[in-house]
């Protein structure tokens, strides 16, 4: 009966601890497989959220394309085509003729092409002469408010007798 206590007694602790271990077990393991599936919970969320946000994008720029459309077409009505800038020296002489300025360009150097992000550019020269306080207006008109060419100046050599205003200049006209 001793030997039978014994016996029994450590059968049923070894089931008891074998539980325990087991349980532990099972527990180490789910707690991993709950973290990994929070993480893999949190993952789909974020996704979803990012997927959602770039379907609203989508969304917001489809509706904005007629507009972008709008815009454009204004932008190729500013930014004459390569061929359009063989009007560009009889366009700088009307001009003139509106501010009292007879003016002559000439195109000098190679064309820079336009790229993707960027219009190409032609560099030219130009003369003007015209009456006093008639250049600047003529100026401002062809650099900032001039339709269908985009103008810059890179150089001005401007000499004033009195009576008349002369005016050599180097620029740049850009094309789309």
């Amino acid at each position: 009966m001793k030997n039978d206590f014994t016996r029994r007694f450590w059968t049923g602790m070894g089931i008891i601890i074998g539980s325990i271990v087991l349980t532990g077990g099972a527990f180490y393991y789910l707690t991993g497989a709950m973290e990994q599936q929070a993480t893999d919970v949190l993952t789909a969320k974020t996704n979803t959220e990012n997927d959602a946000s770039a379907v609203a994008n989508l969304a917001s720029l489809e509706s904005q394309a007629p507009t972008a459309g709008q815009y454009e077409a204004l932008f190729q009505k500013l930014l004459s085509n390569q061929q359009g800038l063989i009007t560009f020296s009889s366009w700088v002489d009307q001009i003139g003729s509106k501010y009292g300025v007879a003016a002559t360009v000439s195109f000098v150097g190679s064309s820079t092409p336009a790229s993707a992000g960027a219009p190409g550019f032609v560099p030219f020269t130009m003369s003007a002469q015209g009456p006093e306080g008639s250049l600047p207006p003529f100026l401002d008109y062809l650099a900032s408010k001039a339709p269908g060419f985009i103008v810059s100046f890179s150089s001005f050599d401007f000499t004033d007798d009195r009576s008349q205003q002369t005016l050599n200049a180097v620029g740049s006209v850009y094309f789309r």
